[in-house]
């Protein structure tokens, strides 16, 4: 599995996407995302920290830019199921991570059960007890 997860690390997003590699990305991109998330709201200080700014980076990863992986719909949920936590930080990292792969929240179908979510869960975002999280929540424009 080690060998596996090197060998997709190591590989870019061009040469993953129609190969054999593409299935084993999406899983690893989807436990990266768990990962983050579950770490933040377990775990405080330095180790919170890193996992934060590496949700973040995992979410520029998969902003379906020029050599970057698209988040899908799995990957998404996590952040928005990660923006009902009661751990501020994980909350605040989950929005910054939104913000990042906001062209693909806007880019996808509106009608979606997902899309629905996205907004009321931003919506609330706005009045975040926690006053950080309140301005970024603000950021976020709808439709």
């Amino acid at each position: 599995m080690l060998s596996l997860l090197a060998e997709i690390i190591s590989t870019s997003a061009d040469t993953i996407k129609g190969s054999r590699l593409q299935v084993h990305w999406l899983l690893v991109l989807l436990l990266f995302f768990s990962l983050f998330t579950i770490s933040l709201s377990l775990w405080s200080s330095s180790f919170q920290q890193l996992a934060s700014l590496n949700l973040v980076e995992l979410c520029k990863a998969s902003s379906g830019r020029d050599g970057c992986a698209t988040a899908l719909p799995a990957e998404i949920s996590v952040l928005l199921n990660a923006l009902e936590s009661p751990v501020a930080s994980l909350r605040f990292a989950a929005l910054q991570g939104l913000l990042v792969i906001k062209e693909l929240l806007s880019a996808e179908d509106h009608g979606t059960a997902q899309t629905a979510k996205l907004i009321r869960r931003l919506w609330v975002a706005r009045f975040d007890v926690d006053e950080e999280n309140a301005k970024v929540g603000e950021r976020y424009s709808f439709p």
